[in-house]
């Protein structure tokens, strides 16, 4: 199973002349996982490998920053993922196993570079 649908989320890119946009929204909008849908859409395929470089780092006993930082301009302070082993937490709000998390970004980064 994709993890996309197992959060019920959608992965839509949207070609302009010079530009293609990417985003990522619930089937739901009010549904609990339109928080996750909104921190996939503000991460670069970057950003994402470096969060699974940190979910590794924490699942195998290393060093590993609690909170990650996402880069975009638009994100906010309270765009908050939290390292907390064995699982990612949005915004307080969303618990999600590192196992999960990880194979959603390679999904996000396959979707983002195809």
């Amino acid at each position: 199973m994709l993890m996309k649908n197992k959060f019920n989320l959608i992965f839509k890119k949207r070609r302009h002349w010079f530009s293609v946009d990417y985003d990522c929204y619930t089937k739901y909008p009010n549904h609990e996982y339109a928080r996750l849908a909104s921190k996939l859409r503000l991460m670069s395929p970057n950003e994402c490998v470096g969060l699974i470089e940190s979910i590794n780092d924490a699942d195998n006993g290393l060093y590993y920053e609690e909170v990650f930082l996402l880069d975009a301009d638009s994100a906010s302070d309270d765009d908050e993922i939290h390292i907390s082993p064995p699982n990612i937490i949005i915004d307080k709000t969303i618990t999600i196993s590192f196992f999960d998390m990880k194979m959603l970004l390679h999904e996000w980064i396959d979707f983002r570079v195809k």
